[in-house]
């Protein structure tokens, strides 16, 4: 079968075949009527379609299927810091959110092994092709090739462009690039990411931290894959995203990240970009307290006072309470001075409670400053002094804390 110039199409799925005999997508040779040929001549093929601009008409949404594919084959790494610019390039009216989702799911469909040695493997087309055809179901099998066959050659040429470093970049700095391009060295991205994010020998370039901090990460480097999960938790550099903030802190935490772990914790607590489970939560708090993280700590002892995930047991919160107090945690000070001011856990010890309110206070913590103040103003576990504990609420007071307002403008009617 040929087409109007003349040339050779498939007659199953309508695939320009040029001088060839065998459709790379149907295996169905023209009328059988020239020998099969082998695999090399097929990954060959492959190759020349890698270099040919086949024209691509597809209609309504899927006609920016290839404005896709080649925005994400320029930026297989970190297409979503480009995203709201090639958003704006789209011609119609697009939705943003479904755009964004399509950009996301065409960028799974490329797979962890990259082409090598110049050539792309039938199976790895056929793979990405299979992929493309999840996600635009209307698309025919020589389109869907086509666009396979474009999205791994282009992505094959960013991966080997890569950004020079600046002008006058340190010793230190070129040795972490050489060792993060040439030796793929994961600590090596990750560091230069750093880099790129304080500025530090190089300009300041979160784009380009990303870009760093993404390939470590994708080596399984627990550090640059918080470094991610706070990306996406803040949106910076990219768009902000808990889902995908999550899954970074997920792969960080469980290969024991003490920072991923709470944080994994705090995400189960709250049910942020995960679904809320108080039980995980606690059991993530736990795991990172144990590794001495003083804000897990302080958070475990919160789940045991008020029994949330766990059985109450204000024992227990007093014990992880002080485990983070003596570490320095404000927030953790401030609740051991309230079990021992109330006696929760602990023996009744007022002048105990002082204590920990007022190292809480002087690192700023405006609860701590409130119930110092009161402490003063009605001589509880301390030496009354009334101008003392006007101070202290006044601080509180300049924090913008609503409570110590009320409490320093009652403070005159008050008696002991």
């Amino acid at each position: 079968m040929t087409n109007s110039n003349g040339g050779r199409i498939c007659p199953k799925c309508g695939m320009n075949l040029g001088q060839r005999h065998l459709c790379p997508v149907c295996d169905q040779a023209e009328e059988n009527t020239e020998a099969r040929p082998d695999s090399a001549e097929i990954i060959s093929a492959e190759e020349e379609a890698l270099h040919a601009s086949p024209a691509i008409d597809i209609s309504p949404y899927l006609e920016n299927v290839s404005r896709v594919i080649e925005f994400i084959g320029e930026y297989p790494d970190d297409w979503d810091n480009e995203f709201n610019t090639f958003f704006d390039e789209l011609p119609g009216n697009q939705d943003y959110v479904e755009c964004y989702d399509t950009c996301s799911r065409v960028s799974r469909i490329i797979p962890k092994d990259k082409p090598v040695a110049g050539k792309i493997p039938g199976s790895m087309t056929i793979n990405v092709m299979q992929g493309l055809k999840t996600v635009f179901p209307d698309l025919s099998d020589g389109e869907a090739r086509e666009l396979a066959m474009r999205l791994l050659g282009m992505q094959k040429r960013a991966e080997s462009t890569l950004a020079p470093l600046p002008p006058g970049s340190s010793a230190e700095i070129m040795e972490l690039y050489r060792k993060a391009t040439n030796e793929n060295d994961a600590e090596a991205q990750f560091l230069l990411g750093r880099s790129y994010q304080n500025g530090s020998g190089v300009p300041k370039d979160m784009t380009e931290a990303l870009k760093w901090y993404r390939k470590a990460a994708d080596q399984g480097n627990a550090s640059a894959q918080v470094k991610l999960g706070f990306a996406y938790q803040e949106g910076n550099g990219v768009i902000k995203d808990n889902s995908e903030a999550a899954k970074w802190f997920r792969l960080a935490a469980e290969q024991g990240n003490p920072i991923a772990q709470a944080i994994m914790g705090y995400y189960y607590k709250l049910g942020n970009g995960v679904i809320q489970d108080e039980a995980e939560a606690v059991k993530w708090f736990r795991l990172a307290a144990e590794q001495g993280d003083a804000k897990a700590q302080y958070s475990l002892g919160n789940c045991y006072l008020s029994g949330q995930g766990v059985s109450e047991n204000k024992t227990e919160a007093v014990k992880w309470y002080r485990n983070a107090a003596e570490q320095g945690d404000a927030d953790a000070q401030c609740s051991l001075g309230n079990c021992y001011l109330s006696g929760q856990g602990v023996s009744e010890n007022k002048p105990e409670a002082v204590k920990w309110f007022r190292l809480a206070a002087e690192q700023g913590d405006a609860k701590a400053q409130s119930l110092l103040g009161l402490c003063l103003f009605f001589g509880k576990g301390v030496s009354e002094d009334k101008a003392e504990a006007v101070k202290w609420v006044r601080k509180a007071v300049e924090q913008g804390d609503t409570k110590a307002q009320m409490l320093l403008n009652l403070m005159p009617h008050l008696k002991r």
